[in-house]
């Protein structure tokens, strides 16, 4: 290899300042391999810094840069009361301001009501029917309202099931849970067989009760029993019987009485109350006698101790088997036939 007097290029890393060497000296040009040269090293974009745009919306308004601290405050405070006024008109002001409306028709249509009806529109009128109208319902020292006699009429119409209760079972509580099915069908035969001893034969198809029925509340059926106690116990009392004196009996026949236990009707205060405040037990009997013994029954029903309600009335005047004036030169009365339906209430 012989050398040529060429420049010799030295990488720029190795040199410390340019020299440069006469030509004389300077050997041959030889190029070093790449893999021995310095070459520049491209780093990843992920490793660079780079430069973060941040959006537009976390930016600060420019033209604040330019204002004083407080005329910012100044502007914040706006905004808020903007804000706030905004929500006090949409979420209150407004929802006033509909009901406002709303009652505005509601009073004009009442109003036009008012108008097309009878009552005053004079409003001291109307203030004297209103003490009036309280005055029936609430009653003073001297009479009672009407709130008084209900409450009084309520307490009356089970107080003769209310005793009943105190004698045999001690308060009402105990009543409700310790009648069993054999008192009731004990009750039943005691009953049924005091009647048919007075003459009074019950037939259970037409009662609607035997001492076999079943009931999810026996306490109901005992109340039914007293009701049919009570009720054939005053019409007895009065004289009426359950068979008609004018019919011929034929020999060895008996006459069974057309009473029947209707369905007991219970009355609630509430729709969905747990269980009703009052319960009737209507009772629909067939009985044969006179006006003057129909009229000592009705007044029998009546008392301190007993209410019994008569519902529905029938009377049918049989003909007489012979004709008969009484003082006056008037015909008598023959045998009523009186279809009724009388109602025991039991208070709970």
């Amino acid at each position: 290899m012989t050398f040529c007097p060429c420049s010799v290029r030295v990488p720029s890393v190795f040199r410390p300042c340019s020299v440069r060497v006469p030509s004389v000296f300077r050997l041959c040009s030889v190029r070093v391999p790449s893999v021995f040269r310095p070459c520049s090293v491209r780093v990843p974009s992920v490793f660079r810094p780079c430069s973060v745009r941040v959006p537009s919306v976390f930016r600060p308004f420019r033209f604040m840069k330019k204002l004083l601290i407080i005329h910012q405050y100044v502007l914040v405070a706006a905004l808020l009361a903007i804000g706030l006024q905004a929500a006090f008109y949409f979420f209150l002001l407004r929802p006033r301001q509909a009901g406002h409306a709303a009652a505005g028709k509601e009073l004009a249509r009442m109003q036009e009501r008012l108008a097309a009806s009878n009552w005053p529109q004079d409003a001291d009128k109307l203030q004297q029917l209103l003490q009036e109208y309280r005055l029936q319902l609430k009653g003073d020292q001297s009479s009672p309202g009407i709130e008084q006699q209900t409450a009084s009429l309520l307490a009356q119409a089970s107080r003769m099931y209310d005793e009943k209760i105190r004698e045999l079972y001690g308060n009402k509580n105990d009543f409700y849970r310790n009648v069993s099915r054999l008192d009731f069908q004990e009750e039943f035969n005691r009953l049924q067989t005091r009647l048919q001893s007075q003459g009074i034969t019950l037939q259970s198809s037409i009662l609607n009760l035997t001492e076999d029925t079943i009931s999810a509340y026996n306490y109901q059926l005992m109340l039914q029993l007293w009701t049919l106690e009570a009720i054939c116990k005053r019409f007895q009392a009065s004289g009426l019987q359950t068979t008609n004196p004018l019919a011929v009996k034929a020999r060895g026949s008996i006459s069974k009485a057309e009473i029947r236990l209707l369905a007991l009707q219970a009355f609630f205060r509430e729709e969905k109350a747990e269980r009703p405040f009052l319960l009737e037990f209507p009772v629909a009997v067939t009985l044969y006698g006179t006006l003057e013994q129909f009229l000592e029954f009705c007044q029998s029903l009546h008392s301190e101790d007993v209410f019994l309600a008569l519902r529905n009335i029938s009377l049918t005047a049989l003909p007489p088997a012979q004709l008969k004036a009484d003082s006056g030169g008037l015909a008598e009365n023959g045998v009523l036939r009186l279809e009724m339906v009388c109602a025991g209430y039991y208070q709970y």
